[in-house]
């Protein structure tokens, strides 16, 4: 996930393509959650701590999990 100004997300995907690299633009930046759309569907939407603090815990908990 990259994150660039609007006004530099036509730059980044010409860029992208141009070396052979999918990209896509996700949704925009701001306020206080994290929301992502499939299809034009709601597919995320929580609050931007509770989001951070499931990344920066995310690799721990792997490691904790107790094995299957």
């Amino acid at each position: 996930v990259v994150s660039v100004r609007e006004a530099d997300a036509d730059a980044l995907l010409a860029q992208a393509a141009a070396r052979g690299v999918a990209a896509l633009v996700l949704g925009r930046t701001g306020g206080g959650r994290l929301r992502m759309k499939i299809d034009g569907e709601p597919a995320v939407d929580v609050a931007l701590a509770e989001a951070e603090q499931r990344w920066s815990s995310g690799l721990s908990r792997y490691f904790e999990a107790p094995a299957a």
